[in-house]
């Protein structure tokens, strides 16, 4: 599956290459950028990051962050509050439309999956796309952390007007302290950090 993560690494190497602007050392410096932002920082509570790569008229958009940001909790859920919480979770983030905003560029959701990670065996996995089953891969990690993954697929109907990205996580996850961007959008590359007082990142 096309994901966000891998665009953004083959983007960077791509964009380098065309126009010199990176050394070896540079692409391979970038692509681990790229990939640390969606496990290393993931583990901080407060922070979440969100990648994302435009490709012709689709747009890849991953949303990595702890489960305490997003649940208020970390591990298996214990109890029907925390059940209820995934639920809750779940609907909010299923939303992909209303939680981010493209000004003009017209991008409606065509498919997104949630991956709970420890929080809920059964809810491990969620799809609202026709896709074949897969199991859930649950992560193996000693240290018992807690970390959510969303992938959102969007269809553009004007991605050259893509400049811009508005989201309401803050207002729906008041936990999220900070929410670290990496883009890759019409041949432009960048990164942002938005937080409580800046919900919105200009593609330039």
């Amino acid at each position: 599956a096309v994901t966000a993560t891998a665009l953004l690494g083959n983007s960077i190497i791509s964009m380098a290459s065309d126009h010199g602007k990176h050394t070896d050392n540079d692409k391979h410096l970038d692509i681990q950028n790229v990939e640390s932002s969606s496990t290393h920082e993931a583990h901080i509570h407060g922070i979440a990051t969100l990648l994302i790569a435009l490709e012709d008229s689709h747009l890849h958009m991953e949303l990595h962050s702890p489960a305490m940001n997003l649940l208020g909790f970390e591990g298996s859920a214990a109890n029907t509050k925390q059940r209820t919480e995934i639920e809750n979770a779940k609907a909010i983030l299923s939303n992909g439309e209303r939680l981010f905003q493209f000004d003009s560029a017209k991008c409606q959701l065509l498919s997104h999956r949630i991956d709970f990670g420890h929080a809920s065996e059964a809810a491990a996995q969620d799809h609202n796309d026709h896709d074949a089953h897969h199991p859930a891969e649950l992560p193996h990690d000693s240290e018992n952390h807690s970390d959510l993954t969303v992938h959102y697929r969007f269809h553009c109907e004007h991605p050259d007007l893509l400049g811009s990205l508005g989201t309401i996580l803050f207002t729906e996850f008041p936990s999220i302290e900070s929410l670290q961007l990496q883009w890759i959008v019409n041949d432009r590359q960048g990164a942002a950090i938005l937080d409580n007082s800046q919900h919105h990142a200009v593609f330039r």
